[in-house]
């Protein structure tokens, strides 16, 4: 029984090391400011970079009295307008979904999902998106997020939203402009299996079950945007055992 177990493990994780990684970038795009004079500059910038999969951010309108449940579409036209521009752009490479862009040309296919609140004060309701990322058979959640910018305490409950959205992937991707260094709400997200993969100021790209093998940052600035832009890659982690419940 102990060889048997020993010779499945084995399988398992000689599965995992074939070297696929996953090219992830956190995008903040300025959707207020000069969007439609941008749309190429901002195509450009996801295309240039060869990524696997981008969550952008201010590609929606917050939702106003707290009303959950956006009509579907409706209030994410930056999104869609910059998901037309960047298959123009890119020779119809991109699947969209909300605020999530993923590359069929790259091999990666972006499966269902769904979309959920987050916090913003007694008027809001912010948006978070979540999609199932698959490239070489390898299937992650990828969760993209903006958190609130003028009421820190809905912070935390902001982070248990990530938490229970990605308590049953065991391979995640957590991106956004999280609008607060490190603090205490940020660190809670560990506790569960995840790790910081980037994080620049206020923008993350955190990991479960995977792990970096290459950050880099992309200055912000006119035209790009008023943040940071973060680039990783991440392959999956043969020494994790998220992989193998994954698998079962």
């Amino acid at each position: 029984m102990k060889l048997c177990f020993f010779f499945l493990l084995s399988v398992l994780l000689v599965q995992f090391g074939n070297g696929q990684k996953l090219r992830v970038m956190s995008y903040n795009i300025w959707g207020w400011k000069d969007f439609g004079s941008r749309l190429n500059s901002m195509a450009q910038l996801i295309c240039s970079n060869d990524v696997d999969v981008v969550g952008i951010q201010e590609g929606v309108d917050d939702n106003k009295n707290g009303i959950s449940g956006f009509p579907p579409g409706s209030r994410y036209w930056r999104a869609n307008q910059l998901c037309a521009r960047l298959n123009a752009v890119c020779k119809n490479c991109f699947s969209c979904y909300y605020q999530i862009f993923a590359n069929r040309c790259k091999g990666v296919s972006l499966g269902g999902g769904s979309r959920y609140d987050l916090p913003d004060g007694p008027k809001y309701v912010r948006t978070g998106e979540k999609a199932t990322i698959t490239k070489g058979g390898q299937r992650v959640c990828f969760l993209n997020n903006h958190w609130d910018h003028q009421a820190p305490g809905t912070h935390q409950e902001a982070a248990n939203a990530i938490i229970r959205q990605s308590y049953s992937c065991s391979k995640a991707i957590v991106v956004g402009d999280f609008n607060t260094g490190r603090n205490a709400a940020t660190d809670s997200i560990l506790r569960y299996g995840f790790t910081y993969v980037h994080n620049v100021g206020i923008d993350y790209i955190m990991a479960k079950g995977l792990k970096k093998t290459y950050a880099k940052t992309i200055a912000g600035g006119y035209p790009r945007s008023d943040h940071p832009i973060l680039v990783a890659d991440v392959q999956p982690d043969e020494t994790s055992w998220s992989g193998f419940y994954w698998l079962q």
